[in-house]
């Protein structure tokens, strides 16, 4: 992986779902996006997007009570939260294929959603080049 920021080492992500059971996974946090609800205060939105040691793509969204850390928030503090596993390895992709899948099904729910996660992705066109890649549609 290229990239303009420094990408960090991998760890292990544990992701919270309120209708599934959590997901463990090992690699690295590319980008997070949060928007601060200042209108009515109730909840944030926020979209992550990891990529694993052997190259899946896990897109992770959740709204949070506003007004925890949205870095870390304990699970009574989530509101709802989900997650989306795009397999490099079942079966076996390439990393641009993998990216373009991601791209495909990012999340877009609602516009709150759909801007975070555009906004994720193009961040983690900085750290991940399978990424940068396919950040464009090209025109001729």
């Amino acid at each position: 992986m290229s990239s303009r920021h420094a990408t960090p080492s991998p760890a292990q992500h544990l992701i919270f779902r309120t209708d599934d059971k959590p997901l463990r996974l090992n690699g690295v946090l590319l980008a997070a996006h949060t928007f601060l609800d200042e209108d009515n205060g109730e909840s944030d939105t926020r979209v992550r997007l990891f990529r694993t040691e052997k190259g899946s793509l896990v897109w992770a969204w959740d709204k949070i009570e506003h007004g925890y850390l949205p870095e870390d928030p304990e699970p009574e503090n989530i509101q709802r939260a989900d997650a989306l596993v795009i397999s490099a390895t079942e079966p076996a992709r390439t990393p641009a294929e993998v990216s373009a899948e991601a791209w495909e099904r990012r999340p877009n729910g609602n516009g709150r959603l759909a801007l975070a996660s555009v906004r994720v992705w193009h961040e983690a066109a900085h750290r991940d080049s399978a990424i940068a890649d396919v950040l464009y549609t090209d025109v001729e």
